[in-house]
């Protein structure tokens, strides 16, 4: 987990925005035993959470990207379309 986690802060470093939409929280890192998170907000209010956990059997960990807080319904398959074709720089 804390490798994935480490890859995924590296692969933003100095990145500001997703899709336009300026981070306008500085990126927040905390952890628990079963977890790893990074969370940021968006100048549209809405919230990203990166969630990473080991999978069964130890080996390896999956990281999930929630987009929470979309204030608008019209914005919603264009987040989808955008998280769907994300690759970090």
């Amino acid at each position: 987990m804390d490798d994935a986690l480490k890859k995924w802060v590296k692969s933003l470093d100095g990145m500001t925005e997703f899709d336009g939409v300026k981070i306008t929280s500085e990126p927040s890192i905390s952890q628990t035993e079963k977890w790893r998170y990074w969370r940021c907000g968006l100048e549209d209010k809405s919230a990203i959470s990166v969630n990473i956990q080991t999978k069964t059997g130890g080996e390896k960990s999956s990281l999930a990207i929630n987009h929470d807080k979309i204030q608008e319904a019209g914005d919603l398959e264009k987040w989808r379309a955008f998280w769907k074709s994300f690759t970090a720089p």
